[in-house]
């Protein structure tokens, strides 16, 4: 999915828990959300529609934060096996 790609997926509320909530959609497909997820004042019998999308820029921002502290370990590693042959 490209940046600016959508998935829309509408659910009826079913099942309320202490803590989760039970969706279901048009084919039966179930899935189950935390409370806090869902708009207020959905109950059972409500229509929520989810919203997916896919964002780039934060994934790059981070796999870049990733490699700066492999790069750092590597190179800590690098100072500990300074002179001796790693097989």
């Amino acid at each position: 999915m490209s940046e600016g790609d959508q998935k829309y997926f509408e659910y009826r509320v079913g099942n309320i828990s202490k803590s989760t909530a039970t969706l279901i959609d048009l084919d039966y497909n179930i899935l189950d959300l935390p409370l806090y997820l869902l708009p207020a004042g959905s109950e059972p019998g409500s229509i929520v529609k989810i919203i997916l999308t896919r964002d780039e820029n934060e994934e790059q921002k981070r796999n870049k934060e990733v490699d700066r502290i492999c790069q750092k370990v590597i190179k800590g590693l690098e100072g500990i096996n300074s002179g001796n042959k790693i097989l």
